[in-house]
């Protein structure tokens, strides 16, 4: 009977089994072993490379390690889950909290809170033992540490790294040598992703330009000297943060012409404005100035360009109207009114056609016998009689003193 009971029990045995072996595979659910996570420190004061805790994340990708990322940089979460302070830092309350993301196999963020809370004195926590819950968190055992050296994790250290542009080479061309084994053999990720910054530093290969070819610009004649006449601008394409090389600097080239002064005018070698130098400006004489221009980068010492300034000198009233010639003769029929005893010829140097150049005239002896009016396109006097003031059949001599002066205020002759 022995042999039948020992194959009952492996028949048993087998359909006890068989259903175990039926069952399908667990589907995988992407996420944080928690979705939140309190681990306790022993003091306020946190310096680098102290270990937090570790947390746990599932991302259903298969490989045994995950990228992790705090949303607070003064902490740094490794490829396995331990959380180490990144930078020294100080509590200034019991509690602190920030997140830690991490993604799964769909490139889906998934988050958990983690709260760091400062231990509490030993007479504290016995008083409030009763009334706080209890909170589990995934803590992790370290061994004691010993006296002397002790090995700390690598960690990166990016010297940095800048290359000039414009190279002449060869290419390739080796900036910086890393040496690490950030990767294991079969591909899985073994310290966090690293960020290395290459900057392109800038040559002085771009000399200014100038917004226009020729700037055109106007003052007054006779202005006094540190009259603002116009403003030049120039560009520099090259970096003008780090480098000198788009400081611009502004000087005046040539002068034409070059009277009453070879001078006339200054520039601002920072701001390209343009002023009066000395006295001396004459319209009548020098209607115009060309001034040739220069902008260098280096503060003036490296790469130029040039431009055309034209001053325009604007008139003023600053000619007298003047009789040409001063006297003048005529005769009238008597007992009669308005009748024409002569044109008056004046000349004024300031521009036609304008208030300063158009004259006004005035009888000064008058005695309500003359008018005089003035000829909108010549600029004559017309000498009429204003009344009929003759004794008739007897000839008379009248005089009569005249003056002209322009319409805006100026010299007067």
């Amino acid at each position: 009977m022995g042999p039948p009971c020992r194959s009952l029990s492996a028949l048993l045995l087998l359909l006890q089994v068989s259903p175990w072996l039926c069952q399908e595979p667990e589907p995988c659910h992407p996420g944080f072993g928690a979705q939140s996570y309190t681990f306790t420190v022993p003091r306020r004061h946190l310096e680098r490379g102290r270990v937090l805790g570790r947390v746990s994340f599932e991302g259903c990708t298969g490989q045994p390690r995950t990228i992790y990322v705090s949303d607070d940089t003064r902490f740094k979460v490794g490829t396995d889950g331990v959380l180490t302070v990144k930078r020294p830092l100080q509590l200034h309350h019991p509690e602190m909290s920030f997140l830690v993301h991490a993604w799964d196999s769909t490139r889906r963020k998934l988050s958990t809170k983690v709260t760091l809370k400062a231990a509490v004195s030993d007479h504290h926590r016995h008083r409030h033992r009763d009334s706080l819950p209890e909170i589990q968190a995934e803590a992790l055992t370290f061994p004691e540490s010993h006296h002397g050296l002790r090995r700390q994790k690598r960690d990166w250290v990016i010297p940095p790294i800048s290359c000039p542009e414009n190279e002449k080479g060869p290419f390739p061309k080796n900036l910086v040598q890393l040496f690490s084994h950030a990767v294991s053999s079969n591909g899985n990720a073994i310290e966090d992703p690293m960020e290395i910054v290459i900057t392109v530093t800038d040559q002085n290969d771009n000399r200014p330009e100038f917004t226009q070819a020729v700037f055109e610009g106007s003052v007054m004649e006779g202005a006094l000297p540190g009259t603002s006449v116009m403003q030049v601008t120039a560009t520099d394409a090259d970096d003008e943060v780090n480098t000198y090389n788009a400081a611009i600097a502004y000087a005046i080239d040539s002068q034409d012409p070059m009277l009453p002064h070879d001078h006339m005018f200054t520039i601002n070698r920072d701001t390209g404005v343009i002023s009066v130098l000395t006295t001396g400006l004459d319209r009548e004489n020098y209607p115009t100035y060309t001034l040739v221009v220069h902008a260098a980068d280096l503060q003036g010492d490296g790469l130029s360009t040039t431009a055309k300034a034209v001053i325009t000198v604007n008139d003023i009233n600053d000619n007298p109207p003047i009789f040409d010639p001063t006297m003048y003769q005529g005769q009238v029929p008597e007992n009669e009114a308005d009748v024409i005893i002569a044109t008056l010829k004046v000349t004024d140097a300031d521009v036609p056609n304008t208030p300063a150049w158009r004259a006004m005239y005035t009888v000064l002896n008058d005695e309500e016998q003359f008018v005089v009016t003035t000829d909108p396109v010549t600029n004559d006097g017309i000498l009429k009689t204003a009344k009929v003031c003759m004794v008739p059949g007897k000839m008379q001599k009248l005089t009569a003193q005249l003056a002209a002066h322009s319409l805006v205020p100026g010299l007067r002759f």
